[in-house]
This record gives C-alpha cells, structure tokens and sequence, in this order.
C-alpha cells in the first residue's frame, strides 16, 4: 500500500452557528423524530437544514430511490 492511499482526510470540526444538513439515504422518518433531532441540533449551537421532501415515502424507504440519490448529491 502506498503512502497516498494511508493519509486520513479530516474535515474542520463543527463550529457553533454551522449549519448540519440532515439526509435520509434509506429508511423512512417521522416529522416528530426529525423535528426532535433538530431541536437537539439547535441546543447544541448547530443549525439544522433538511429538505421538506426528507419525509417522502416509498415502501418503507424515504421515498424513491432517485429522491434519495438527489438528496445526497444536493447536501
């Protein structure tokens, strides 16, 4: 294994006033429990950002699979 391929990437941590975009890449969620992650979010200084579509539902998945796929690639 090369040395290229070993090296770790590390993103900034989390400041206060960041915005934390929230996805739903497969199962279905709740208003409610969304709504309470959110608020957990915001008490910790974060600022939550989620598209409206996030509650769609397919099935049990959070909507179709191109809905999901657009989501990820959008956040």
């Amino acid at each position: 294994m090369n040395s290229a391929h070993s090296e770790r990437l590390l993103a900034p941590a989390l400041q206060p006033g960041d915005t934390v975009g929230i996805v739903a890449p497969a199962s279905n969620m709740k208003r409610e429990a969304l709504e309470l992650g959110c608020a957990a979010l915001r008490r910790m200084g974060y600022k939550p950002f989620y598209l409206e579509s996030i509650l769609e539902q397919d099935l049990y998945f959070a909507g179709t699979a191109k809905r999901r796929l657009q989501e990820l690639e959008q956040m």
